[in-house]
């Protein structure tokens, strides 16, 4: 009979299912049996429902319930039922902040079970402003893990000061299927007027997909877009933003008023930090509406459309713990505007090779990566988007499936 190894998340969407099936396929040769145990099937994002499982077992403990509609204690009876059903020899949690976490870790605890926390958490994620007495109950829980992925060096640095032992942290859990986006992108371009025409795109644009919450900071996307169109010299690229969110109907009124209401002010009237716009700019920024384009949420067969036919991807968040849609725009072989705080910034752009860094919390900064992008000659960014296919290389789904099985070997489960 083979090992068993548990792997929990709240939801199944097509980036836990690209790595499932790579951990199976990695596991199949070491002959372990994959559990995929997936809580509910809906939640905060719109992907349509993916049933099946290919070369693993998938068990969902709540069919057509809503996440955050579970209570937790409903969470973790339900996960500890799962397991003592299941009975594995390991445990994979993403994440300490879950319920399913901590029942799967108390569990392994009192069963004698190895777990693997999967983490993309990194110390700045919250501006670098940690409770000590929150980071101690922290590190004392992580600690009952025998080992950990994680998503690269930052957050490996992150573990190691919560007192994670760093022989035991293995770097690869932030990855997405680069075939399916490279070859998606290359279909797109190749049908170029048939699909802009289709999905109403620009010649140009910058591309943005993100859930829209604060934190992405498309308010600071919106208003360095503006200035960015004020200071061009040529013909400006449009924007096109993918994604939803409660905040949806303010950022397009935003967008439809630039002109009137552009501030690089936080809510309370206080500027950005790093504001470098003068008050006459900020007076005078022109509307952006008529050269932003709302695309929703977009399924994952819509994405490598999107971009495949983008001049260059942005990602301006404030606080991002890695970003998988980074990846996903460098696995289509797109230059990249990567504010400093996202995660995957520090392990996928390679400043002036593949891209550009800028704060994100200045607008004039941001407006300038936008304008110097824009600004390069074709060929400078053709050889950008081809580094960015280049570094993915490295960070296919094989990598979490090899970095988790040798995180669970070092668990001293198998």
């Amino acid at each position: 009979m083979s090992d068993t190894i548990v792997v929990i998340w709240s939801r199944f969407g097509p980036y836990h299912l690209a790595r499932l099936y790579s951990l199976a396929a990695c596991a199949e040769d070491a002959r372990f049996s994959i559990i995929g145990l997936e809580i509910a099937q809906l939640d905060h994002y719109d992907w349509d429902v993916r049933a099946g499982a290919d070369g693993f077992r998938r068990h969902t403990l709540f069919p057509r319930r809503e996440y955050g509609s579970l209570p937790a204690s409903v969470i973790r009876s339900a996960v500890v039922r799962a397991l003592e059903e299941l009975r594995p020899n390991a445990v994979a949690v993403n994440g300490w902040g879950v319920p399913e976490t901590r029942a799967a870790i108390g569990w392994c605890r009192r069963n004698g079970v190895a777990a693997v926390l999967m983490s993309e958490t990194k110390e700045d994620d919250r501006g670098g402003k940690r409770v000590w007495w929150k980071e101690a109950i922290k590190g004392r829980l992580v600690r009952r893990c025998g080992a950990a992925l994680v998503g690269g060096r930052r957050q490996a640095e992150y573990l190691v000061k919560l007192g994670f032992p760093h022989e035991r942290i293995f770097i690869g859990y932030d990855v997405v299927d680069n075939d399916y986006f490279a070859r998606g992108a290359a279909r797109a371009r190749s049908d170029a007027r048939r699909l802009r025409n289709r999905y109403r795109l620009p010649e140009r644009y910058f591309f943005a997909c993100t859930r829209f919450l604060p934190r992405k900071n498309l308010d600071g996307l919106l208003r360095a877009y503006g200035l960015y169109r004020q200071t061009c010299t040529d013909a400006p690229w449009s924007l096109v933003i993918a994604g939803g969110g409660e905040g949806e109907d303010r950022l397009r009124q935003l967008a439809a008023q630039l002109v009137s209401h552009t501030t690089n002010a936080l809510p309370n009237g206080r500027r950005q930090p790093g504001d470098s716009l003068s008050e006459d700019h900020r007076k005078t920024l022109p509307c952006a509406a008529p050269d932003v384009h709302w695309a929703g949420f977009l399924q994952y067969e819509q994405l490598p459309v999107f971009f495949g036919l983008a001049s260059a991807f942005i990602h301006p968040a404030l606080a991002e713990p890695w970003g998988l849609v980074v990846n996903e725009a460098a696995a289509s072989g797109l230059p990249l505007l990567i504010a400093r705080p996202v995660g995957a910034g520090y392990e996928l752009l390679l400043e002036g090779e593949n891209g550009l860094a800028f704060d994100p919390g200045d607008i004039g900064d941001m407006a300038r990566a936008l304008g110097r992008m824009a600004g390069m000659p074709e060929e400078n960014r053709a050889v950008m988007g081809e580094k960015s296919a280049a570094i993915m290389a490295g960070w296919s789904p094989v990598r979490f499936g090899e970095g988790l099985l040798a995180a669970v070997r070092a668990a001293g489960a198998i």
